[in-house]
């Protein structure tokens, strides 16, 4: 099997991370996987797009899911759905004079 390590995955616009997936061996040991060796397929390319080495990168602020899977076995290929949840970028910061009348 193929599972998505905690909650997903949670990143900003313009942030490239690799998805928290592990391989489940037939001893019930994890295994980080070779991404490269996985495919990818992003639910919603407006939010988050995903390379073919696995690093998926937040376009836009919001929610959507990243399929995950191992196809290089006979049968159905193994999968995983990642949630992914991508945040704007600050676009407005705002000081307070009494906080930084100090430095």
């Amino acid at each position: 099997d193929i599972i998505v390590v905690g909650n997903g995955l949670s990143i900003r616009a313009n942030q490239t991370a690799l998805p928290p997936v592990k391989l489940v061996m037939k001893d019930n040991s994890l295994v980080q996987p070779d991404f490269s060796s996985l495919g990818y397929m992003s639910e919603n390319e407006s939010i988050a797009e995903v390379s073919p080495t696995g690093y998926i990168k937040g376009v836009s602020e919001g929610e959507t899911y990243v399929d995950i899977y191992v196809s290089k076995y006979s049968g159905e290929p193994l999968k995983a759905r990642c949630k992914v949840t991508v945040t704007s970028l600050a676009t407005r910061i705002t000081l307070n004079r009494s906080h930084i009348a100090g430095l």
